[in-house]
């Protein structure tokens, strides 16, 4: 029901009103900022070669992938100045993958 309420998951029947819009009518990329979800499973929808860096990043637009929105420098700085706020500057350029369950939820959970 999360991912179907945080716009990551559509059903298969019926339909879907999150926040006053209608899944399937409403452009999910920014309607997606106004929720909010933190979930060890959302590290499970994340591409497995993904830097921490990009997780971090793409967190701006509720994104899962930095293709999908437009980020520049100052973006690409906020998210290292938060990994490093979370003592995981180190972590930055690591495939998401490779990072313990504690490494990985303080990645995911940052400035969501």
């Amino acid at each position: 029901m999360l991912r179907i309420a945080s716009l990551y998951l559509h059903p298969s029947s019926g339909e879907v009103e999150v926040l006053g819009e209608r899944l399937g009518r409403v452009d999910v990329r920014s309607h997606r900022r106004r929720i909010g979800i933190v979930s060890a499973s959302f590290s499970d929808m994340l591409r497995p070669s993904i830097e921490a860096i990009d997780v971090v990043m793409t967190a701006k637009n509720a994104a899962l992938e930095p293709w999908w929105h437009t980020y520049d420098d100052a973006d690409r700085r906020r998210a290292g100045e938060l990994l490093g706020r979370f003592g995981c500057a180190a972590l930055a350029h690591h495939p998401f993958e490779t990072l313990s369950s504690g490494e990985r939820q303080r990645s995911s959970s940052l400035d969501r």
